[in-house]
């Protein structure tokens, strides 16, 4: 959104006009927005003028997207996406599938507040990221096929925080070898697995695995510093739906050296004008 005043300045008794300009460009249904005006007024020094608009389209979902969220391994999610058309007494949802199958993903053709919907219900039993589309076909002649994107992710029962860690170089160091980093990790849900071990496969970090009241604690020590400053450290247990787990890690870049800000005075510009060489004198006739 865009918005415009007529003038900086009005005087006693004037007046003056903001323009604002929405773009509506991918968007349909009921939108506010809000503008901010301030003046040198000491009583209303900031003003908030709210913009509302009923965007009409042939046919749309609303929202246009469904995130499922963050949820647990045997959870169930409900959600909906409603019709809004520009005529909704001339445009029908008829027909909705996946367009690729999702274990545990089901959609239905369903009344929200007596408008048409799309009902989408998923029971998580895979570990893992969720993505998929929903085709969904209209009555509408310009509108006869319609996609809802659904995402989401799954989680296990083990947590880890930070799931990426970061080594800080040493100051004036240019590797940062013998650099630690903790990574801890816990159980949702009380459970009798074990975590058992952690291994960087290229052999960068090392890896300690010790037991904490909270549950797992997983110390890194950087041996050496990969070529990409990046790397991944497998992590094992013995829970038969999380075999292994991953953490992610990489190494900030130190200045060599340890160099020194350069001083204010060599940033200060020579203000004082430049001499201009002598004009030579006009030709004689």
């Amino acid at each position: 959104m865009a918005a415009l005043a007529s003038a900086a300045e009005i005087p006693p008794g004037g007046e003056g006009v903001i323009k604002a300009t929405i773009n509506t460009r991918g968007r349909s249904g009921q939108i506010t927005k809000t503008v901010t005006v301030e003046t040198s007024d000491s009583e209303n020094e900031t003003i908030r003028l709210s913009l509302k608009a009923n965007i009409l389209v042939e046919a749309a979902l609303e929202p246009r997207s469904i995130n499922i969220g963050r949820i647990g391994k045997g959870e169930t999610v409900t959600k909906t996406a409603s019709l809004t058309a520009r005529d909704p007494a001339k445009v029908k949802l008829t027909k909705v599938e996946l367009a690729e199958p999702v274990e545990g993903l089901t959609v239905a053709l369903v009344k929200v507040d007596d408008r048409d919907a799309v009902e989408v219900t998923f029971k998580a039993s895979k570990i893992g990221t969720v993505r998929t589309r929903i085709k969904v076909a209209t009555s509408s002649d310009k509108r006869p096929e319609l996609e809802l994107p659904i995402y989401g992710v799954v989680l296990g029962n083990w947590e880890l925080v930070p799931r990426t860690a970061s080594f800080a170089p040493s100051e004036g160091e240019a590797d940062p070898v013998q650099a630690k980093a903790t990574i801890k990790i816990t159980a949702r849900n009380k459970t009798a697995f074990r975590v058992t071990k952690a291994v960087d496969a290229e052999g960068n970090v090392t890896a300690k695995v010790s037991k904490t009241a909270e549950g797992y604690e997983v110390e890194l020590t950087l041996a050496k510093v990969p070529e990409k400053r990046q790397g991944v450290v497998t992590i094992t247990t013995n829970d038969p739906d999380e075999r292994t787990l991953e953490a992610r890690y990489f190494v900030r870049r130190s200045r060599p050296g340890g160099i020194s800000p350069r001083p204010i005075k060599s940033f200060r510009r020579d203000l004082t004008p430049a001499k201009r060489p002598a004009l030579p004198p006009p030709p004689t006739e």
